[in-house]
């Protein structure tokens, strides 16, 4: 589910890294399938891996970078509902003791209006 809310500049930072390791990857593949020669395309091979594995586990933070920060949004809004409850709950406790005290001075002021017919 997307968010309304822009990532933060950090964020942005991250996914714009992980697009040029992946990009970075892409052309190195495409490099090797350039070279003819076994011997260097087995040193290009492995040194692509090497880069491979740094990339993804640079990734691999980074993810755990997007997954604090939604955490932390989820937080936010756990937090954001149990005021919206708190809030509701008070809302209807000031309308009850206000029915409540509404109801006593209709019942006060029809004694008094009784009261005064009467009198």
């Amino acid at each position: 589910m997307a968010s309304n809310r822009p990532m933060s500049p950090r964020l942005e930072q991250i996914h714009g890294e992980i697009r040029d390791h992946f990009r970075a990857l892409a052309n190195g593949f495409q490099k090797l399938d350039k070279i003819k020669d076994s011997t260097r395309q087995s040193k290009a091979v492995a040194n692509l891996q090497l880069k491979k594995m740094f990339k993804w586990l640079h990734i691999a933070m980074s993810n755990q970078e997007f997954v604090d920060a939604g955490m932390k949004r989820m937080d936010e809004t756990d937090q954001a509902i149990e005021h919206s409850k708190q809030v509701v709950e008070q809302t209807l406790e000031v309308g009850t003791q206000t029915a409540a005290n509404l109801k006593g001075q209709v019942i006060l002021q029809n004694s008094l209006h009784l009261f005064l017919v009467k009198s």
